[in-house]
């Protein structure tokens, strides 16, 4: 018989042959086999409430993400965040990498970046604009950032952006 399968379907298994195949001391291995049923359940129990006690947590983690999502071009602070949902800044910041994986700041800056691509992709504004338009105002700190993350200047990523999916007119 296979042994593969969830926890749930090993236990019954195990206790359904041992239960028919009745070698001496089956009755004893039957009621430790119980016992972990026990343990089993009380488990799983744990688990259920534990992630019905976190999702209050997530669904204001998903609001966060919507809003900076959103508004990532203004000024935003983990700070701020904190303070709104009256939660101290190290709370809200541990939550928030917890729940997105990597930091307020890094989701915050991937957005931007993100944004700006597109921009540069599929418009001729001006690096200086897109700059300003995803919410940077130090123009070196912003072409450190856009190389950094792409590996390559704003001015060269248009460039190769162009080459695959030529400006329409823009």
């Amino acid at each position: 018989m296979r042994e593969g399968g969830s926890p749930w379907s090993i236990w019954f298994r195990a206790a359904y042959r041992e239960f028919t195949e009745r070698k001496p001391g089956y009755l004893l291995q039957l009621y430790s086999r119980f016992i972990e049923l026990a343990v089993m359940l009380e488990r799983h129990l744990e688990r259920l409430q534990s992630n019905s006690a976190a999702e209050p947590e997530n669904r204001f983690m998903e609001e966060v993400l919507r809003r900076i999502d959103k508004d990532y071009a203004m000024q935003l602070s983990a700070q701020s965040f904190a303070a709104a949902t009256h939660l101290s800044e190290r709370h809200f910041r541990r939550l928030f990498q917890q729940y997105a994986g990597c930091t307020f700041h890094e989701y915050v800056r991937s957005k931007r970046i993100e944004r700006s691509r597109e921009l540069l992709a599929s418009t001729r504004l001006p690096v200086i604009e897109i700059m300003k338009r995803v919410g940077y105002t130090d123009k070196k700190h912003f072409l450190s950032l856009f190389k950094q993350s792409t590996g390559v200047s704003p001015t060269e990523y248009r460039r190769q952006a162009s080459l695959h999916h030529p400006l329409e007119g823009k």
